[in-house]
């Protein structure tokens, strides 16, 4: 990845790259019916770097930098973007989140 120089906030829609560790993760179902070209809608400053690397269930390209977007311990799940402002994709998660 050639990575630039970034403005924040980083403001806007991107899409979300599955890590190898989302299918051991035990709610899976989180992630039923999504699709690589599902977009997102970020509003952040910051980002969450976990130490433990398998934690991460997801991450985004924001310039060349490989952003964690979603992370999953036990019986937690976290989100970097929007869910609620994220239309169907968004919807989708949210509907997978409290099926599980």
């Amino acid at each position: 990845l050639t990575k630039k120089k970034l403005k924040i906030p980083n403001i806007g829609w991107h899409n979300l790259v599955l890590s190898e560790t989302h299918s051991s993760f035990k709610s899976v179902n989180f992630f039923k019916n999504f699709k690589t070209d599902d977009s997102f809608y970020f509003v952040h400053s910051y980002f969450a770097n976990p130490s433990k690397k398998d934690l991460i269930l997801a991450s985004y390209n924001f310039g060349g930098h490989l952003i964690p977007s979603i992370v999953g311990k036990d019986n937690f799940i976290g989100c970097q973007f929007h869910p609620e402002k994220s239309g169907n994709s968004g919807l989708n998660l949210i509907k997978n989140f409290i099926s599980i």
